[in-house]
């Protein structure tokens, strides 16, 4: 998927039937979290899925700020799992890391 659709505004597709509690969207956006930055990649009625070229630090609460929009929405949550998922090119025409994530939400 090229750098340019990612940065367009967010697309939510067709929901992913697993064995899940919740179901979730795909989604594509992006996410800050204090210096952690990146894309949102779906989302459910208890989480987030996310990537960044970072790992991201397990067990750590923060607020996360969604690229929707012009009301940029805030979440509070827990990251709960990270783990190397591959490589991408970056802008620059680096090789970087790709790290995904799991964030439960609180008080939704």
């Amino acid at each position: 998927m090229s750098e340019d659709v990612r940065k367009s505004a967010p697309l939510l597709l067709d929901s992913v039937s697993e064995r899940r509690r919740y179901s979730r969207r795909f989604a594509e956006s992006t996410f800050v979290a204090g210096s952690l930055a990146g894309r949102l990649v779906d989302v459910s009625e208890s989480g987030l899925g996310l990537e960044a070229p970072k790992p991201f630090p397990v067990l750590q609460r923060g607020t996360f700020t969604l690229g929707i929009g012009r009301a940029k929405p805030q979440f509070e949550g827990q990251i709960r799992w990270c783990r190397l998922i591959g490589t991408e090119t970056s802008s620059q025409g680096d090789s970087q890391p790709v790290y995904r994530a799991g964030v439960a939400l609180f008080d939704l």
